[in-house]
């Protein structure tokens, strides 16, 4: 005679190695500080292209041959988190939102299409529209002199001169 499932469950439950009532939930989880979630810091991108320059080149064929080609669709689907909208407009750019609210405007107005996936990559990869001032060839300014003479050294009153010590 032929074992029916519940057959060996009974079997499994009786030799005490399953629980007798099987769990339909999971245990909730823990939250840790906001650790381990993952918050994508992008929210959406919007690209425009010059639909009246389309078949005749100009400042937009970097930006629509990314598009018309298969990069467009292999970056969404590596960031599924990222809303995108491709939308015809008198000028290429593309319009970074951040979850802050806050929004970066990059113009892509001849550019081939490996700097427009660059610049795509770029973009998501920052935290917020600030990060994007790093490194470019606008760079914050970290001293307000304008030699190095100019900024103090932080005081250390082991190798301070003795002028500067209070001996009492």
């Amino acid at each position: 005679m032929a074992t029916t499932p519940r057959q060996w469950l009974k079997r499994l439950r009786d030799a005490n190695l399953i629980p007798n009532k099987p769990s339909l939930s999971a245990p909730p989880a823990i939250a840790h500080n906001g650790q381990g979630a993952f918050i994508p810091p992008l929210h959406s991108l919007h690209i425009t292209y010059a639909k009246y320059t389309l078949g005749r080149g100009g400042n937009s064929k970097g930006v629509t041959s990314y598009i018309l080609s298969n990069y467009l669709a292999v970056f969404a689907r590596d960031h599924p988190y990222i809303a995108i909208s491709v939308s015809p407009a008198l000028k290429p750019t593309v319009t970074a939102t951040y979850m802050n609210q806050q929004s970066a405007t990059v113009d892509l107005a001849g550019m081939q299409p490996d700097e427009v996936r660059k610049t795509l990559k770029r973009l998501a990869e920052v935290q917020s529209p600030h990060s994007l001032l790093k490194g470019s060839r606008y760079p914050v300014p970290v001293l307000s002199g304008k030699r190095k003479s100019d900024a103090a050294p932080q005081w250390n009153p082991l190798t301070a001169p003795e002028s500067q010590t209070y001996r009492p």
